[in-house]
């Protein structure tokens, strides 16, 4: 350019092809193909020229083409390499109605209890509470309110925002989510859909980025209730859902308005919005107070807001927290990483879904156990689930709400003393009493009994052993046997059964520290042992005996076994036996019977008796030839000197 010419001639050099792509936008053009690509008039201010012709997209309509959060028409100056998408909209008259829907049954509500052990050797057990209702029973209402303005895409908007409507965890597959969990085949639920945005922004130059506002709201694509059989045939929702693009700014007000006419004035169903936003509302066309105050005409009605804040910062969420039910913390949700919406949404849809308020448990434990005290909790590093109030032997679970969902609560227990080791198999139930109560959909009070709940029992694995003493030779002296009774353990580098030790390696203390011996039976009075492994020692015998050398192994088995999270143990079919230092003894009588023998010990002859006396005599004679044969060895030393 010479800069002393007054009128320069400005030529323009393009760096890449002289075009712009038209993007179908997940519709197709006439002749099958997603993308058009079209060429630029080359002179000051490009324009497009040999304009494709309108895209399809099944069940809408083509509505224009949008570049970068505004619409683009064909007076719009264009720049080289840029892509423009296609937008359209649902906006069909027998859409807007809504469904009629069969009226709503009383929910039906499922209480169930269980129990496993979680130590068997302590005696501790989990007792599981769950409580769920059955979806096809109940009716409820639900709108999806979906923010679709410009920032809720990258493609349509600036390119630092993230894809937050169309990718595979976005906002359109969460809202196609929330249909397929609410619309069942056998469920008189409702869905109805609207999508939001604030204004009509119009490209002047995309060059420059030169725009035009008009103030326009953009609900038209709503869909009024649907109901399965209604969706099934006509895919209303599905439609809209998929024709849902982002542009515009946000305008939360159009949005509820727009539901509140959907839902009317007198709503005779649970009646629930979920109102989804990425942004607060744009305050040129929007205010904080219209959107609380149409959030409060809707409450009025008895309509129940939950909302659902996507990548907002602390700044932007006054407002998406003010629509919602109070508290807050229970009706708003925070979804930082789109991720998760998905699973954010299902889980509001959940508790949606109940069929019951109100729900409480009430649960008597049977004499065989005790609930832990919260010292125990804490020694055992348990802990019971929210909700859970224990008052001496009575449990109290506060359930609130019955959604779809199972609800599940743990409560833990030790069985008394009396019963932890029985003689043989010992069968407890854990509850004298269970019932739970709830007002149900029509608002009568329910009560579900034990015989529907449950009356689970815990097993405890025992045997009572006969050990017969016997003193070989005819002894007496039953009194001086003494036994002690150690827990054993594998000792896996010997190959052989050892007493337990500490973790110091220190063998632990006795289970039974002395075991008698009945004078008149002559049977150990052991006390009844329990699923395990043990050593018997004999620790003290009768005069002139000899003790036993090694301990005896009993096993006290039980079979068959399951794995369970908390190791084996023993199924309803499971039997007891017991084995001694490897060999299996019979039962009888309910007990396991099984001889111990000890012998004497050698005997030297008595003092003054016969025996004696030739000992002594021998001995005697023994000793002269010794002498003798020393006095020979002497003598014979002195002649050999002497010579």
């Amino acid at each position: 350019i010479d800069r002393d010419d007054s009128n320069p001639e400005i030529h323009f050099v393009f760096t890449q092809d002289n075009t712009v792509t038209f993007s179908a936008n997940d519709g197709e053009f006439s002749d099958g193909s997603e993308t058009y690509t079209a060429e630029l008039v080359s002179n000051i201010n490009p324009v497009v020229v040999d304009w494709p012709s309108d895209p399809a997209l099944t069940g809408a309509a083509f509505s224009g083409w949008v570049y970068k959060d505004a619409e683009f028409e064909e007076d719009t100056y264009a720049c080289a390499g840029t892509t423009i998408y296609a937008l359209y909209n649902t906006d069909f008259a027998d859409r807007k109605g809504n469904e009629d829907a069969d009226k709503a049954d009383a929910g039906k509500v499922t209480a169930k209890k269980d129990a496993t052990w979680v130590n068997y050797d302590e005696g501790i057990a989990r007792i599981d509470f769950t409580v769920s209702g059955i979806p096809e029973e109940g009716g409820i209402d639900v709108v999806i309110v979906l923010d679709k303005s410009g920032s809720m895409s990258y493609r349509l908007s600036n390119d630092h925002f993230p894809e937050r409507m169309k990718e595979e965890s976005g906002a359109r597959a969460a809202a196609e989510a929330i249909i397929d969990s609410l619309l069942t085949e056998n469920g008189n639920n409702r869905v109805a859909y609207v999508p939001f945005s604030a204004y009509r922004q119009l490209v002047n130059d995309a060059n420059t980025g030169d725009v035009g506002y008009s103030p326009q709201n953009h609900t038209e694509s709503y869909v009024g209730f649907q109901t399965y059989a209604s969706e099934t045939q006509d895919h209303y929702l599905e439609y809209a859902i998929n024709a849902t693009d982002a542009y515009g700014g946000t305008n939360y007000t159009e949005g509820l308005e727009t539901a509140a006419n959907i839902i009317g004035q007198n709503p005779s169903r649970p009646t629930y919005i979920i109102f989804i936003s990425d942004g607060k509302p744009n305050t040129k066309y929007d205010k904080h107070g219209r959107a609380v105050d149409a959030a409060q005409e809707l409450k009025k009605k008895g309509v129940t807001i939950y909302s659902v804040g996507i990548q907002l910062q602390d700044g932007d969420k006054e407002t998406i927290q003010a629509i919602c039910n109070q508290p807050s913390d229970q009706y708003y949700k925070d979804v930082n990483d789109m991720s998760d919406l998905l699973e954010t949404l299902l889980g509001i849809v959940d508790g949606l879904k109940k069929v019951g308020t109100k729900g409480r448990f009430v649960d008597e434990i049977s004499e065989y156990f005790t609930p832990l005290s919260s010292t125990e909790l804490d020694e055992y590093d348990l802990e019971n689930s929210q909700g859970v109030a224990v008052d001496g032997d009575e449990v109290t679970i506060a359930v609130g709400d019955i959604p779809v969902a199972e609800k599940e609560y743990s409560v833990y227990v030790k069985i008394n003393d009396d019963y932890k080791t029985p003689s043989e198999n010992g069968i407890y139930q854990t509850n004298a009493d269970v019932k739970f109560s709830y007002i149900d959909t029509e608002s009568k009070q329910q009560i579900i009994s034990k015989d529907q709940i449950g009356d689970p029992d815990l097993d405890r694995y025992g045997a009572l052993l006969a050990v017969t003493k016997t003193l070989a030779s005819g002894g007496t002296e039953y009194s001086k046997v003494k036994f002690s009774l150690y827990k054993a353990v594998w000792d896996e580098a010997n190959g052989t059964w050892d007493y337990a030790k500490d973790e110091q390696g220190r063998p632990l203390a006795p289970l039974v520290s002395e075991i008698s011996v009945d004078d008149s039976s002559h049977i150990l009075n052991l006390p009844t042992l329990g699923y395990g492994n043990y050593l018997l020692r004999e620790t003290a015998t009768a005069d002139g005996y000899q003790l036993l050398e090694e301990p005896i192994l009993i096993q006290v088995k039980v079979e068959p076994l399951s794995q369970t999270g908390y190791g084996w143990l023993g199924t309803e079919n499971s039997e007891v036996s017991v084995s001694v230092n490897g060999t299996n003894i019979a039962s009888g009588n309910g007990k396991w019977a099984w001889n111990v023998t000890n012998v004497k010990l050698p005997e030297l002859p008595e003092t003054g008796g016969p025996g004696y006396i030739m000992a002594e005599r021998f001995g005697w004679i023994l000793l002269l030839l010794a002498m003798f044969g020393t006095e020979i060895q002497i003598w014979g030393r002195n002649k050999r000197k002497e010579e």
